[in-house]
């Protein structure tokens, strides 16, 4: 006997009714379904989403980009007048060389000859450099609040010729809690300062760190530079590996800069005389000297008369910083700006002396210019 249609709807329906979790259907709305013919069944229900529980009291966030810092400005040339968002701000200087040798940091606090701009808010700020005869230059500055970030450009004579700057970035030394902001090298050309040779001498055997920046300037090393390591050197019997062996690489750098008032003529005739007259005075070994003048005297153009222009520690460690670690008692870095001879320069009155004791670094290299063009 079949049960009847009735007594199995109102079954379904008390079913339903008793159900604690299809309560949000309302009763009326289920029968209403069930006399209409439309019921066919329980369905399962959607879920209540949980609201979010808003805290009355939010966590304290610091925000970033507040407070203010420093800036502080050189420029190299000396004179060049520096503004600040539009602003003129006052004329920067060159920084004063550090008399401390080996991990040389110009930009440390009681050596920096700097325009100081205090109290600048944090966030990016445009600082701009003019000289006359000089190219302007200009970069964005982003100040972070309570450091102090160093900017020294090198603004570079304007050209008489068309030709696009080459650009290159280099990151200094920098003190502790302090920041830097790139230096950039702007020239109309930028030249390739050949085979430095990194000498390394000590009156105890150790094993040195040397390395140099910008490392992507670096285009040729032997041994091989490692980026971000450098080169490890053991110092072995009072110089490098006990065989007087150099540290040697070329590298890209500012075409200008240079001084370019006293300096040596290197003659045509007379080009091994002329050098070893010029390297004397500065102490270089009989080593050293030999193979600056094997290398340089076949690697100039036949029989033309140059000009050396010496360019000494403080000047390269501008350029392409040092870094010795343990630091030497003595780091002399002499690098020479030859080019073909025009005008005889003023003689050097005070050449670098190198001191020769404890533990010290020896380097020269040597940049040529030929009719605005850097040969090697």
């Amino acid at each position: 006997m079949k049960p009847c249609p009735l007594l199995i709807g109102i079954i379904v329906i008390l079913t339903i009714f008793c159900s604690p979790g299809l309560a949000v259907i309302s009763k009326s709305d289920m029968i209403s379904q069930y006399k209409a013919g439309q019921f066919s069944g329980p369905t399962t229900p959607t879920p209540t989403p949980t609201p979010t529980v808003i805290p009355t009291t939010m966590p304290t966030q610091v925000p970033t980009g507040t407070g203010t810092g420093t800036i502080r400005v050189s420029s190299i040339p000396d004179g060049a007048s520096v503004y600040l968002d539009g602003e003129y701000k006052g004329v920067a200087f060159g920084p004063v060389p550090s008399n401390r040798m080996g991990y040389i940091s110009l930009f440390d606090s009681n050596t920096y000859n700097a325009l100081s701009l205090t109290g600048i808010p944090a966030g990016p700020h445009q600082l701009k450099f003019t000289k006359e005869g000089y190219l302007d230059y200009s970069t964005i500055v982003t100040v972070t609040g309570g450091e102090t970030i160093y900017v020294r450009p090198h603004l570079v004579a304007k050209p008489s010729w068309n030709s696009p700057a080459a650009i290159s970035t280099t990151k200094w030394p920098v003190p502790s809690k302090e920041a830097l902001v790139d230096s950039l090298f702007i020239s109309p050309f930028t030249g390739d300062v050949k085979k430095p040779n990194i000498y390394l001498y000590s009156d105890r055997d150790l094993t040195a760190r040397v390395q140099l920046a910008p490392e992507k300037a670096i285009t040729v090393s032997e041994p091989v530079y490692q980026p971000g390591m450098g080169w490890q050197a053991e110092i072995r019997k009072g110089s490098l590996n006990g065989n007087g062996d150099f540290l040697f690489y070329e590298a890209m750098v500012p075409d200008a800069g240079w001084q370019k008032e006293e300096g040596y003529v290197i003659r045509a005739d007379y080009r091994e005389q002329d050098m070893s007259s010029m390297l004397g005075p500065y102490g270089f070994n009989e080593k050293e000297t030999v193979e600056f003048i094997e290398y340089w005297a076949s690697h100039l153009v036949g029989d033309v008369d140059y000009v050396f222009f010496p360019q000494e520690t403080d000047t390269v460690e501008q350029v392409m910083p040092l870094s010795v670690n343990p630091t030497p008692d003595h780091v002399m870095r002499i690098w020479f700006y030859a080019e073909p001879l025009i005008t005889a320069p003023e003689p050097v009155t005070h050449p670098e002396k190198i001191v020769r004791e404890g533990f010290y670094v020896v380097e020269w290299g040597v940049m040529i210019e030929d009719t605005g063009k850097i040969l090697g």
